[in-house]
C-alpha cells in the first residue's frame, strides 16, 4: 500500500459522513469532480474500493467501514490537538470526563468515582445509553465509561471492557408497601405495585428473571431509564424497586426506603470501559482498583 495522503483521507470521511459526494461537496464546498478524484486516488492508495451504489447513496464496503474508522479517531485526535494549540481551557489535564450508562444507579456511580473527588480533578459526567457513549468514547469526547453491561466485543471494535465487580440485588419499598409486603416476600408479591427499569436494562431483565422464577406477576406502574426516577417515585410511596444490596444504606437515608428481600443469586455487574487494553489514565486505574477493592469479583 502506498503512503496515504491525509487530505484524500479527509475527503473520505466526509463523503462516508454525509452518505454522498454531492452532500459532501456542498459541505466542503468542493466540487463533486474534486472529491470523486481524490476519493479514486485514495481507493488506488489503499488498493481496494471504499465504497459501493445502494441508490442513490454511497455506502461503505467492508473495507471501507475499517479505514472509516481508523479516519475517526485520526481527525478526533487532530480536533483535539487544534484545541489544545488555540489554547482551549474547557478539557485539560485536571479533567476527567465520564460517560455514564442512564441505567446505572446514581448512588453507585458516585460511589465508584469517589477516587476523583479524593483528587480533586474537574469531573465532567454525561448520561446517556450504551451506544451513544461508546460512539462519543471513540471520538475521544469522553475518557472512560461507567456501565451496567457489557457488549461483544472484538480487537477491530479498538474499545475494551474492564469487569469492575458486582453486588447482589435486592428488592426495596416504602414504609407503607414495607408493612404490606415484606412478611410476604417472595412469595407474597403478586400484583404488588413495582417500578421497573426500561427494558434495555439488565437490572429490569434480572427483576423479570427473578419473578418468574418465583410465579410471581407483579404490577409494573412505571418503567423509567432514569434510576435516580425510579427512587424518587418510590420515596414519594408509588411502588417498590429493585436496587443492587451494596448501596442499601445510601437508599434507605436518601429515601426512607427500607429493604424488603434479598434476590437470591441475582447480580447486579459494574464495568468500564476505555480505548485501552491496559488501563493507561492513572485516575482511571484507580476508580477500577477501588472498585474491585468494594465489590466482590466472583
Amino acid at each position: 500500500m502506498r503512503h496515504i495522503n491525509y487530505n484524500h483521507l479527509f475527503y473520505f470521511w466526509n463523503v462516508a459522513d454525509a452518505g454522498s459526494i454531492a452532500s459532501a461537496s456542498k459541505r466542503l464546498y468542493l466540487t463533486p469532480q474534486t472529491i470523486s478524484t481524490q476519493i479514486k486516488l485514495l481507493e488506488e492508495a489503499t488498493g481496494t474500493p471504499l465504497f459501493q451504489k445502494s441508490g442513490r447513496r454511497l455506502v461503505l464496503t467492508e473495507q471501507g467501514t475499517v479505514v472509516k474508522g481508523f479516519a475517526d479517531e485520526i481527525f478526533s485526535l487532530g480536533s483535539e490537538l487544534s484545541q489544545f494549540m488555540r489554547g482551549n481551557e474547557t478539557h485539560t489535564a485536571n479533567d476527567l470526563s465520564v460517560g455514564i450508562v442512564e441505567t446505572l444507579p446514581k448512588i453507585a456511580v458516585e460511589q465508584l468515582l469517589q477516587p476523583a473527588f479524593d483528587a480533586s480533578v474537574r469531573l465532567v459526567c454525561s448520561e446517556g445509553d450504551l451506544a451513544t457513549l461508546i460512539t462519543a468514547l471513540k471520538k475521544h469526547e469522553i475518557d472512560l465509561i461507567l456501565s451496567d453491561q457489557s457488549i461483544p466485543i472484538d480487537e477491530s471494535s479498538k474499545i475494551y471492557i474492564h469487569a469492575l465487580g458486582q453486588s447482589k440485588l435486592a428488592l426495596f419499598a416504602p414504609p407503607l408497601l414495607w408493612e404490606q409486603y415484606h412478611e410476604k416476600f417472595p412469595n407474597g408479591l403478586t400484583d404488588a405495585p413495582i417500578l421497573f427499569a426500561t427494558e434495555n436494562s439488565p437490572l429490569r431483565r434480572a427483576g423479570e428473571d427473578w419473578f418468574m422464577h418465583h410465579g410471581i406477576t407483579p404490577r409494573i406502574v412505571a418503567e423509567c431509564s432514569d434510576s435516580g426516577l425510579v427512587k424518587a417515585m418510590a420515596a414519594a410511596g408509588h411502588g417498590l424497586f429493585i436496587a443492587p444490596l451494596n448501596i442499601q444504606n445510601e437508599i434507605e437515608k436518601a429515601t426512607g426506603c427500607k429493604l424488603v428481600g434479598e434476590l437470591d443469586d441475582f447480580r447486579e455487574r459494574y464495568y468500564a470501559i476505555t480505548l485501552d487494553k491496559k488501563i493507561k489514565h492513572p485516575l482511571v486505574g484507580e476508580i477500577a482498583d477501588s472498585a474491585r477493592a468494594s465489590l466482590a469479583l466472583d
